[in-house]
């Protein structure tokens, strides 16, 4: 409340003199600023990680060999900024044998990213992805947050890519299996928007 004091006390003149309309807004404005600064250090700031998209509900790819979407997430235009990144979360589970199975992430139709298994032990997994533009728009680095016990299908460098987040785009989580009998469940999901 002082703060408010400290702004309001100058615009309440003891001269009898007229307050300006310019000192009124300019109070005003300073006023605002107080309030966003008191609410940027409660929540964080205007920029906090933004949920795209959340689900708990089961997609499951069984009885087919094709790549199969499990999950679509649009992204608005110019929703991803210059440095921003999508921070993508998610468990699966599937048959528990050697048979491999693939989770892919795309943006755009381009993969850049997917783990596969074919051990006997993984029935199970908790996973997880940033894609980064690298100061503009167009370009993309992917780095994976964990992957246990699957492991990354990536080899080498980072993953690149060059999908235009100017204009809107679709993110997608595919499944794909090695044999039609066994299955492939992408159990939950979380796709956040992250902008400095």
């Amino acid at each position: 409340m002082s703060g408010l004091v400290s702004i309001v006390s100058p615009l309440i003149r003891t001269d009898g003199a007229a307050t300006t309309h310019g000192s009124v807004q300019s109070a005003i404005d300073n006023l605002a600023k107080q309030m966003q600064n008191a609410i940027n250090g409660v929540t964080g700031g205007l920029n906090s990680p933004q949920i795209l998209a959340q689900s708990g509900v089961p997609a499951t790819v069984t009885g087919t060999l094709t790549q199969t979407v499990l999950a679509t997430i649009p992204i608005t235009a110019n929703a991803l900024g210059p440095n921003g990144a999508l921070r993508i979360k998610f468990s699966a589970q599937a048959t528990n044998n050697t048979n491999n199975k693939t989770i892919t992430v795309a943006l755009a139709g381009v993969s850049a990213w997917g783990i596969s298994t074919g051990v006997s032990t993984a029935g199970t997994i908790e996973s997880g992805l940033e894609i980064k533009n690298v100061g503009v728009q167009n370009s993309q680095i992917w780095t994976r947050t964990n992957a246990s016990p699957w492991t990354s299908t990536a080899t080498g460098s980072l993953p690149v890519s060059s999908v235009n987040m100017a204009v809107a785009q679709v993110l997608t989580i595919t499944g794909m299996l090695a044999v039609n009998t066994d299955y492939l469940t992408l159990a939950t999901y979380t796709v956040e928007l992250l902008n400095p």
